[in-house]
């Protein structure tokens, strides 16, 4: 990103820096307008994330977590569905 130094009228340095993209402005070090809406890359499918320091997309995060999530082959006990509770999958069914 383009970070814009900020200077006094009389051309002296400031110490302040604006992000050249939103206009967000960052005090002492240029990184932090530097790296304010840099785009981020997914290490796993390689597709553009939202900021520079996220290194997963949403869906890969999400596939991670169902992939690290317990498999259950049967369930008899409660269970809430849509803020309701149900003694049972049946009694939810019905």
């Amino acid at each position: 990103m383009n970070a814009i130094p900020l200077y006094k009228k009389d051309g002296a340095d400031t110490g302040i820096s604006c992000c050249g993209t939103c206009g967000s402005v960052y005090r002492k070090n240029n990184m932090g307008a530097e790296t304010c809406c840099a785009k981020g890359t997914c290490s796993t499918c390689g597709c553009e994330t939202d900021k520079y320091y996220v290194t997963l997309c949403f869906p890969c995060r999400e596939k991670r977590a169902m992939d690290k999530a317990e498999k259950l082959e049967s369930w008899d006990g409660p269970v809430v569905y849509n803020d309701h509770y149900y003694e049972s999958i049946g009694d939810m069914m019905d």
